[in-house]
């Protein structure tokens, strides 16, 4: 958790950078506003929001575009890097389709028997259960996958309350298990045990910092810009704590 926070940090301030690079590469955009005066209710909101940032606007580097990667490789870099990117993207992504839908599918369909019956693999030896599984998670990804995200902020709100609801509800389920149970451990250092699942932790711990192509929209309406580190460094730590308290709770609760 600890490695991946760092090197997450680490990339995406180098993505940042990366972003300011690629503006500064247009001259002629340097004095436009990142938003027109229409995007504000009042005037008084347009001050607040762009006075933190007035002492930097005059930089060749202030970001004024939402660049995404295939745009900033082509400003910044020769032409085979853009498409060296664009290939580590199509494997990332196939990785992480197969990742998500098949932990999707598999959640889906254990969630309803664990609700159903009270036993997580009743389902298992049911040959049409997991294709079905994978057909309506699938679905609902690419329902959801389709469209300009910046129109979806109700659900990225929705998103970010549910996230903090499960968070919250898994602290919860631990503390009350310890309380009744007491704490059922086993030894913190197993590599014959451990070993078979280093692949899923370390693609489960990745997969928490992946936010990388999210950057340019993330970035564009922060004030002020200035402050992007900082806002990078507090978002990885505490959702380092945070995990981290979490899989403790349940090493406790659980792994005996």
């Amino acid at each position: 958790m600890g490695v991946t926070c760092v090197l997450a940090y680490m990339s995406a301030t180098f993505m940042v950078e990366a972003i300011a690079m690629a503006n500064s590469q247009n001259e002629s955009r340097r004095r436009d506003s990142v938003f027109a005066e229409d995007s504000y209710k009042t005037p008084e909101l347009q001050r607040k929001s762009n006075d933190p940032d007035a002492k930097h606007k005059d930089s060749e580097f202030y970001v004024r575009e939402k660049l995404e990667l295939g745009r900033i490789a082509e400003r910044i870099a020769f032409a085979w890097v853009k498409y060296t990117i664009m290939g580590i993207l199509i494997v990332y992504m196939y990785g992480a389709m197969c990742l998500k839908y098949v932990s999707g599918a598999q959640s889906l369909y254990q969630g309803i028997a664990f609700i159903v019956t009270g036993n997580l693999g009743a389902y298992d030896e049911i040959a049409w259960v997991y294709p079905v599984s994978i057909l309506i998670f699938g679905a609902l990804c690419i329902a959801f996958s389709f469209g300009d995200i910046e129109n979806s902020k109700g659900l990225q709100i929705f998103s970010a309350y549910t996230r903090i609801i499960v968070l919250g509800m898994m602290y919860i389920g631990t503390i009350y298990y310890l309380g009744k149970d007491g704490m059922s451990t086993t030894p913190v250092w197993d590599w014959d045990t451990q070993s078979q699942s280093l692949a899923t932790v370390f693609g489960n711990t990745v997969f928490v910092f992946i936010y990388h192509h999210s950057i340019p929209g993330i970035i564009y309406p922060v004030r002020p810009q200035a402050g992007l580190g900082k806002m990078f460094l507090t978002a990885n730590v505490m959702a380092s704590i945070l995990l981290f308290t979490e899989g403790m709770l349940a090493y406790l609760a659980f792994s005996g």
